[in-house]
């Protein structure tokens, strides 16, 4: 008997601590199989980094997942009860920390120098890097939280059953999700 593959996710959230490569493999996600993706940085925060009202944030993200097939990209918990009850699968970004604190100073340096546009007119400044709310300090402040939070609903799903929960811990790991994506669309 021939084995069947599950239908190809329509819905998928990535998740992952500050620098993981969220927006990056939804990017990538994104362009092959046609969904749009919807960043919850650009929902939630206004320009001058302010944050937008959270109802307004809810009601923003519940008209960004109205459609059919979607790319959710953060880690709002505040937006579970609005997107995983409906999507498909949850990719948890899951890489160590050296690797991915090197990946984010890189990153986060590149775009202090260059001025590069963050979301809704943002930019990281070189007080971004350095100040009381560094990306930096975010970043170790709760990588750890991240990863017990993940795991234990990894172990233990409670009420969020209903997505498949993907962990992908390397570079290949994500190629091959990638991959089999890929696969299966062009079937």
């Amino acid at each position: 008997m021939a084995r069947t593959e599950a239908p190809l996710p329509q819905r998928i959230v990535i998740v992952g601590t500050t620098g993981a490569g969220k927006s990056h493999l939804a990017r990538r996600i994104g362009a092959r199989l046609g969904y749009p993706i919807v960043e919850l940085d650009e929902l939630h925060w206004l320009p001058g980094w302010r944050k937008r009202p959270e109802r307004e944030f809810h009601d923003a993200v519940t008209r960004a997942t109205e459609g059919p097939a979607w790319i959710v990209v953060g880690n709002y918990r505040a937006t579970w009860p609005l997107t995983w009850p409906r999507a498909e699968l949850v990719v948890w970004l899951d890489g160590g920390f050296l690797p991915l604190f090197s990946r984010l100073l890189r990153r986060s340096f590149r775009r202090a120098w260059t001025g590069a546009v963050v979301c809704n007119g943002n930019v990281e400044t070189w007080r971004h890097l350095v100040g009381r709310d560094s990306i930096l300090v975010w970043f170790i402040r709760t990588f750890a939280a991240n990863r017990r939070r993940y795991g234990a609903i990894l172990r233990d799903p409670g009420p969020w059953r209903g997505p498949r929960f993907v962990r992908l811990r390397s570079d290949r790991e994500v190629e091959a999700l990638l991959d089999g994506l890929t696969r299966r669309s062009a079937a």
